[in-house]
């Protein structure tokens, strides 16, 4: 494992020393670094399923964002840096924000992309979850960052995982979470989240595409995920019944082999 910044200055980790690259945009975090300590050891658990082949990088967005900076812009940082540390096309997975990020990133920039895998996400965020955004970017601007994790327990569906997601986040929501001194990179991609609307550049995506996510997601509810779907050419869409923005372990067990079984496809 390790972890730093790219030359183009794109936070990263690394796990695994798999013969190919499988590139995901992370999506939205408290502030954007490189991770570290506890942090970076989780995610050799979270993305065990794909270390026999691949050596696994996941990106977040670049410090210090311009005001203003939109998806696509940041969608450009990303070609960049697949361009600049890696020497062929790789196969993408976008997760929730990361995953609006790769939707203009497989439009634009086709011959940096072997597979793309759009997850829990969608080409726009639903009304809900737009309003839970605004009230995160509300509290992030007064520091209440034990009500934006506490709050974020809507992300599971079930009423026990939301209960229990509450009272971890109530006691130990700041060191697990983090509460940055600078809320600002945090602040602007919520706002590039919530003006995010491909649907005008999704019919230019013609990688293979598999668009992945749970049924009852709070930011990208059912219907704008199938329409994400149909909008790209020969899309595959997976949709987990009863399974919200975050994924409960069998589920998490089970998107891991459908998405490899993708990717091997």
């Amino acid at each position: 494992m390790e972890s730093g910044y790219f030359k183009c200055g794109l936070p990263y980790a690394r796990i695994g020393h798999g013969a190919d690259s499988f590139v995901i945009f992370d999506g939205l975090g408290v502030e954007n670094k490189a991770p570290s300590g506890m942090s970076l050891r989780m995610l050799k658990f979270a993305f065990k399923s794909y270390l026999e082949d691949y050596s696994v990088f996941l990106v977040t967005r670049k410090p210090r964002l311009p005001i203003g900076y939109t998806t696509r812009d940041m969608s450009r940082d990303y070609a960049r840096m697949i361009e600049d540390e890696f020497s062929s096309p790789a196969d993408i997975m976008g997760l929730s924000t990361g995953g609006e990020i790769a939707q203009y990133f497989a439009a634009d920039y086709p011959h940096l992309v072997k597979c793309l895998v759009l997850a829990s996400t969608a080409y726009k965020v639903g009304e809900e979850g737009k309003q839970l955004l605004k009230s995160w970017k509300e509290w992030a601007f007064q520091n209440r960052w034990t009500d934006v994790h506490v709050s974020s327990a809507v992300m599971y569906h079930g009423k026990f995982g939301r209960f229990m997601f509450r009272v971890l986040m109530r006691w130990f929501g700041r060191k697990l979470a983090g509460a940055p001194d600078d809320p600002s990179d945090y602040i602007k991609t919520i706002e590039a989240d919530i003006c995010h609307d491909a649907s005008g550049h999704l019919g230019n995506i013609e990688v293979p595409t598999l668009v992945i996510g749970g049924a009852n997601d709070v930011f990208y509810p059912e219907p704008l995920i199938r329409k994400t779907a149909e909008m790209i050419s020969n899309a595959k869409l997976i949709l987990y019944q009863n399974v919200g923005h975050k994924y409960p372990a069998k589920i998490k067990k089970k998107f891991d082999d459908d998405v490899l079984s993708f990717l091997r496809g």
